[in-house]
């Protein structure tokens, strides 16, 4: 799930769980009695032996009402749990799992700033024993932690080694260099159905990347250099495929996987330029003190060596390249630099969404380099 989609389950959760526990204050009989419904709104009675009412109950415990009386140190436990648990999610794609105990969680932490205690509203009764009156947050607590004890498919590619898949190598690349934002690239990702991206060159758990998530980190170096800042994060190489039998994974023990290439895909990396004044020339994938940050890289090979036969052919003509051409044709422009008094073509793109703002960027300022239709608009 991406970070975004994630934060917005979270917080309608959190505010049903919210809506809920306030309509039990204004709405529902405190829990009285020893008979259905306990002095509380019925709802279910009987059925298969089960019954269930709504009964006001002030909780000053944990979820199922344990540990009583300890509100403070539990309102503590539930901080550092939440805390544990925003840390690791930066480090892995967001699970439906944890999103559902992040919600229970921050709901119930919720109750404790506004009313010192915590709302319990759901009273269960199977066979004639009284289940612990307990609220949504309290069920998505624990639904979430049933689904961590689940199975999980580990990895959405195979599992293999170099020793069966051989070493894969790659030649005579076709390369497009553009620096445009997340809704053009968003754009490019909608034309192809079916696509996937897996991280290159670091360790994973051999999961595809989240769009929402590789789309947001690429809007934020693009809103950093539109604000005048060099982004500090520049993200990782990626590659892009609609065959996953492109790719392999190689495990690595206490530390994951790493994605390995079986026949050629798209790989997309991190993009930067320098200009060196002494021969008045742009150089593309460039990095060093003084390059110039200018998005990302799209390449595809013409040549590969079979990983296995180590036979040297010609790669396959790419679906996912053909239309990021066509893409890079309908979405962007090319790039003449202008230093001083002189205009120099390169083969680098930009985006028609980001040539409005493109004189603002940070490093093309300090170096006094401008874009040679900004230059004589």
């Amino acid at each position: 799930m991406g970070l975004f989609r994630a934060w917005i389950f979270i917080l309608c959760l959190i505010g049903l769980d919210a809506a809920l526990k306030w309509g039990t204050i204004l709405f529902v009989p405190p829990l009285a009695g020893w008979m259905y419904p306990f002095g509380g709104i019925p709802l279910i009675e009987n059925v298969g032996g089960i019954s269930v009412s709504l009964n006001y109950v002030i909780n000053t415990g944990a979820a199922w009402s344990l540990f009583q009386g300890y509100s403070g140190l539990l309102f503590t436990c539930r901080i550092a749990a939440i805390a544990a648990i925003l840390w690791l999610q930066k480090r892995e794609k967001w699970r439906l799992p944890w999103v559902l105990i992040l919600s229970g969680a921050l709901g119930n932490v919720l109750d404790y700033i506004l009313y010192r205690h915590v709302i319990d509203y759901v009273h269960v009764v199977f066979w004639g024993w009284s289940f612990p009156v307990f609220n949504l947050a309290d069920a998505l607590i624990s639904i979430g932690a049933l689904l961590l004890l689940l199975p999980q498919q580990k990895t959405s590619l195979p599992i293999s080694t170099p020793e069966k898949e051989g070493v894969y190598k790659a030649a005579k690349w076709l390369k497009f260099q553009v620096l445009c934002d997340a809704t053009e690239l968003k754009k490019l990702i909608d034309r192809l159905p079916g696509l996937t991206a897996f991280p290159l060159g670091v360790f994973c758990d051999g999961q595809a990347i989240a769009w929402d998530t590789w789309l947001a980190e690429q809007q934020r170096a693009i809103d950093a250099l539109k604000g005048g800042q060099v982004p500090e994060d520049k993200g990782g190489a990626v590659c892009w495929t609609q065959d996953r039998a492109a790719l392999w994974l190689h495990k690595i023990d206490n530390k994951g996987f790493l994605v390995k290439i079986r026949t050629p895909v798209v790989q997309v990396q991190p993009h930067s330029l320098t200009y060196s004044p002494v021969d008045g020339v742009f150089r593309p994938m460039s990095f060093g003190p003084e390059s110039i940050v200018w998005g990302l890289q799209f390449s595809y090979p013409q040549l590969y060596q079979d990983p296995v036969t180590n036979e040297v052919i010609a790669a396959p003509k790419s679906a996912v390249f053909e239309e990021i051409r066509k893409w890079v044709r309908e979405t962007t422009r090319a790039t003449p630099f202008q230093v001083g008094e002189k205009r120099i073509n390169v083969p680098i793109r930009v985006g028609k969404r980001v040539l409005p703002w493109i004189a603002r960027h940070p490093q093309l300022v300090r170096q006094q380099i401008t874009i040679w239709e900004s230059a004589h608009a």
